[in-house]
């Protein structure tokens, strides 16, 4: 477990910032104190867990809810890689509850029947291969000066 030191310039930010943090699906704590002071969190002396609920109004972010389940299928696509490597490499896989529930090596197949068999479910598909995802980038846009 690593400790990480934050110091900020406008303390009336401090419950939003403990608020964000906790939100991290990788977070499994976390605590806000004054220097020289005893940590306190949301809730008191003992600090707020990632599980604790905090007022949706004090981030000016929208949490989709769905979030969590797409979540808790890619931790499920990544505890079975090893079997998912050995049945399906090269192919695309859709998660749904923890399971594998269907496959193809046309990932617009496999979309066409998700979108009919489970049309309003949360269900993650990804290929399954052995080297890691290639990294996702996104291209600013850059203005000019007529």
């Amino acid at each position: 477990m690593s400790e990480v030191t934050i110091t900020l310039n406008d303390e009336s930010k401090l419950d939003e910032l403990l608020y964000l943090l906790t939100a991290l699906p990788y977070v499994e704590s976390a605590s806000l104190g004054v220097a020289g002071e005893k940590a306190t969190g949301l809730h008191g002396p003992t600090g707020v867990t990632a599980d604790d609920k905090v007022d949706e109004e004090l981030s000016p972010f929208y949490h989709d809810p769905r979030t969590d389940r797409l979540d808790r299928e890619i931790i499920a696509f990544e505890t079975m890689k090893a079997d998912l490597l050995a049945h399906y490499l090269g192919e695309y896989v859709a998660i749904f509850q923890g399971a594998v529930i269907d496959h193809d090596l046309d990932k617009a197949a496999l979309l066409n029947r998700l979108a009919q068999s489970y049309p309003d479910e949360v269900v993650l598909v990804r290929q399954v291969r052995r080297t890691p995802r290639p990294p996702f980038r996104l291209r600013s846009p850059r203005l000019s000066r007529n």
